[in-house]
């Protein structure tokens, strides 16, 4: 019944969705970190957040593949997290990268216990596990955030007891969380009810 959810990417689907960001796909896989951050920074330069079906039409956009790889490559259109950050995961698992799709809740310092409402994605590098998001309507780190605490890209990881915590960096050196998971994959299905609530 979701086996559209899982569908896996053509080299011709790949070539598209490279040139619609800006980079030439050449079929070579170099799963590094440096080529994973020429990915994101191509991405969020090039397709923007765009979340206007559901406000000016009222629409449940589809998250299946062929549906988002429609709208977003061959369309030339934005979209919001779960769309956004579902293709880019899709497009990093067909070259090979070990990823996974995690459900964030949007960090709010005033409100202690708030809904899911995002979601973002894991990279595993040599080891060594990433964040990465394509999707945040708001500030992004601009390319992946290195498991461990160290400042990535303008933001660090932290822990917050159960979870794994992604702050950006004020001007004056102090951190605020953005974004707060549990560090476990999350199935494309898992993400149909979130984005039919959201």
């Amino acid at each position: 019944m979701y086996e559209e959810y899982y569908q896996v990417l053509t080299e011709d689907q790949k070539s598209a969705y490279f040139e619609r960001i800006g980079l030439k796909y050449d079929g070579q896989t170099k799963l590094t970190r440096q080529y994973l951050d020429q990915i994101i920074k191509a991405q969020l330069r090039h397709i923007p957040f765009d979340d206007a079906d559901v406000w000016a039409n009222g629409a449940w956009p589809s998250l299946a593949i062929p549906d988002l790889f429609h709208k977003i490559i061959e369309q030339k259109r934005g979209g919001y997290c779960y769309e956004l950050n579902s293709l880019f995961c899709r497009l990093l698992k067909d070259l090979g990268f070990d990823a996974y799709l995690v459900i964030i809740h949007l960090y709010r310092p005033d409100i202690k216990f708030n809904a899911p409402a995002h979601c973002g994605v894991i990279v595993t590098i040599d080891g060594k596990k990433h964040f990465a998001d394509v999707g945040y309507g708001g500030p992004v780190p601009d390319g992946c955030v290195e498991f461990g605490g160290k400042l990535d890209n303008n933001h660090k990881q932290m822990t917050d007891g159960v979870y794994t915590v992604v702050a950006s960096q004020n001007a004056d050196g102090s951190f605020l969380p953005r974004f707060k998971f549990k560090d476990m994959p999350c199935d494309p299905v898992e993400l149909v009810p979130l984005n039919f609530h959201t």
